[in-house]
């Protein structure tokens, strides 16, 4: 628990934020406001049309009861079984140590010591990263296309059936897509600008990545030896505190 912890403090100490003033955050938004009106159309439609609900037992129920327990207990068990000792209260009697990865049980944690112990929380936190992830490919899009057909790209990409299920259900699988996606919107940034503070995001982002679910590890033994290949040498030593820590992260 607090190993995913450090990891994603660490990945939002990493976020390259950018100092903007009102007059720019302002234009910014002016700018994109047609995007983050269709992103939320989009993710309320998929909402009333696939209404949210566990789908898959056997994963999505287990990550709930891991994020369950992280909230009460402060571990990373799946209980198996409880015993009722009065109304709205058990004690768990059976428990084992799940091979799911953890970081999104850590997001449902996150979620429940936000705004209380809910088995709903999930239901929102998709609906969360549903909205990002339209708007993170409307982004990546916009890298290459005009607004028009990033606009049209993310509507079709909100019209798949399987995405509109995913986003309803309970499962990790929209937030493995928004951090896929995140990867490759922050390495085509990356191209341009070549900076080590870019990189190092994106090594903790990839990171991240595969601790939501163990294939995407791959993404990391792809891309990383480009970072380095396209990253000047003047630029090795920019790297922060943190760029040390990221081996013993990996294990």
């Amino acid at each position: 628990l607090y190993t995913i912890l450090v990891t994603f403090l660490l990945w939002l100490m990493a976020i390259p934020w950018q100092r903007w003033s009102k007059k720019r955050a302002k234009v910014f938004f002016h700018a994109h406001s047609p995007a983050f009106s269709l992103a939320l159309i989009l993710t309320i439609l998929a909402f009333l049309a696939s209404p949210p609900t566990f789908r898959v037992l056997a994963d999505e129920t287990n990550l709930s009861g891991i994020a369950m327990n992280m909230y009460f207990l402060r571990t990373i068990t799946n209980p198996l079984e409880s015993l009722p000792f009065c109304e709205g209260m058990s004690d768990i009697v059976n428990e084992t140590l799940d091979k799911r990865p953890l970081f999104f049980p850590f997001l449902i944690f996150s979620t429940h010591s936000l705004s209380g112990f809910r088995v709903e929380n999930v239901f929102y936190l998709n609906g969360v990263l549903s909205f990002s992830l339209l708007l993170l490919f409307y982004f990546l899009l916009r890298c290459w296309f005009s607004s028009f057909l990033a606009l049209m790209g993310m509507t079709l990409l909100a019209a798949v059936p399987v995405v509109v299920i995913c986003m309803t259900s309970a499962g990790f699988e929209i937030a493995n897509i928004v951090f896929v996606v995140l990867v490759f919107l922050s390495f085509t940034r990356f191209l341009l600008l070549q900076t080590a503070r870019l990189a190092e995001f994106i090594i903790l982002t990839l990171l991240l990545l595969a601790q939501i679910r163990y294939e995407s590890s791959l993404f990391a033994l792809v891309m990383m030896p480009f970072l380095f290949w396209y990253l000047p040498k003047s630029e090795y030593a920019s790297f922060s505190y943190r760029s040390f820590l990221l081996p013993l992260l990996f294990l």
